[in-house]
């Protein structure tokens, strides 16, 4: 943990903790829950607990950590402790007694764990509605193929309780900005949590394709662990590059505070990258984009109800040997919304719908970089040009 937000040395005997967190933890839900929240989300949640006993423990693999570091040591005693899954439970239950008793809708818990998929997992059975999937962000790069996306999806799927709902996160306060990390990709990396099965999970400025600043100054650095790690490691360590404001408009600060100064600095791309440009534009833009694929989801009953399908298509071309195109399909009878993604970075691939969906009576292209309008694909094909994604719908 960063080190402002330890006290006392971070140690407390876990019987303590676990006294104090059924106790007024609860008490504090109970307020907000009368305040009209609609639901938690519980941040760091596998650090709750540690070893009755306090010992210390072992240095981590990680050479370039320095003792300030958190990833200095191997945490084996003081995270995913089993007495964090009862706790979990424990709050579960404060929610639902709460909606019961007030004839109000389920409320949701979220928890926050960079943990194995099998610990992970665990918070469904425990009572989170989403124990949020960070696969896509630590376990898939800008270098990984078709496969491999495909391997991390249906590891979830696969795992999760047949009675739970997937959620899918690409990006979020702790990780560069998903534009960053796949540049020229923003519009495919839109599509993908969108047509897959359950939550979406949208980090601020994704949908306008906001980037990392990477250019803050140690000065304007607040990130803990980035001032921790000193003058010399900040940069490698701060997150401030994707927490910059919200870019609303042209204006000063992109139209976020009318003030002299940001806690952080504002990108200085906003003047063209900001929300009311993207809403304005007669072309297609992310922003339109999204909006598109947020109809799209709350209209189609493949996308609500409809079955998973991922294949990798592997073409051939003139240039590219095995191009690689993620194709993931969601299916009832009568209708198929189906996601093409290029993985190859310089050659445009010709995709046959008729080979690779079911097609019914009416075929559109629902959502592409370069019409903000649906369209009828001409005889059936669609051109990916390089790392792109097209949104294909089929009905009767």
């Amino acid at each position: 943990m960063a080190r402002s937000k330890i006290r006392d040395g971070g140690r407390m005997p876990s019987s303590i903790k676990f006294i104090h967190g059924v106790s007024w933890t609860q008490d504090v839900i109970r307020f907000w829950l009368r305040k009209g929240v609609d639901g938690f989300r519980i941040d760091a949640v596998p650090h709750l607990y540690e070893r009755d006993d306090l010992r210390d423990e072992p240095r981590s693999s990680d050479p370039s950590a320095t003792t300030r570091d958190y990833n200095y040591l191997d945490h084996i005693y003081t995270k995913d402790d089993p007495r964090t899954y009862e706790l979990v439970k424990s709050w579960r239950k404060v929610l639902d007694d709460y909606s019961d008793a007030n004839n109000e809708d389920e409320k949701v818990i979220m928890t926050e764990a960079y943990s194995s998929l099998e610990n992970t997992m665990k918070y469904y059975e425990y009572g989170s509605h989403i124990p949020f999937n960070f696969k896509l962000i630590t376990d898939v790069n800008q270098n990984s193929s078709a496969s491999d996306f495909k391997r991390i999806i249906e590891e979830w799927m696969t795992h999760m309780p047949s009675t739970a709902s997937a959620n899918w996160v690409l990006g979020n306060h702790d990780r560069s900005r998903t534009a960053s990390r796949y540049p020229k990709r923003n519009f495919q990396m839109t599509m993908l949590p969108m047509i897959l099965p359950g939550v979406a999970v949208t980090y601020y400025g994704e949908e306008i394709g906001m980037v990392d600043k990477s250019d803050i100054s140690w000065e304007d650095t607040q990130d803990p662990q980035a001032c921790n790690a000193g003058k010399d490691k900040y940069q490698s360590r701060s997150r401030d590059p994707n927490r910059t404001p919200f870019q609303w408009d042209s204006s000063k600060n992109a139209g976020f505070s009318k003030g002299n100064r940001t806690w952080l600095p504002v990108h200085e791309n906003y003047k063209l990258l900001n929300l009311e440009n993207q809403k304005s534009s007669i072309q297609q833009t992310l922003y339109n984009a999204y909006r598109s694929l947020i109809q799209l989801r709350n209209s189609s009953r493949a996308l609500q109800e409809g079955k998973l399908k991922i294949k990798v298509l592997k073409l051939q071309t003139h240039f590219c040997n095995n191009c690689e195109i993620l194709a993931i399909s969601r299916e009832v009878p009568g209708e198929t919304v189906s996601l093409f993604m290029s993985f190859s970075p310089v050659i445009s691939l010709l995709v046959d719908l008729k080979k690779h969906m079911t097609l019914y009576k009416n075929t559109y292209v629902e959502v592409c970089p370069f019409s903000p309008k649906r369209h009828v694909p001409p005889f059936l094909q669609v051109v990916l040009p390089p790392w792109q994604g097209f949104v294909v719908s089929s009905r009767n």
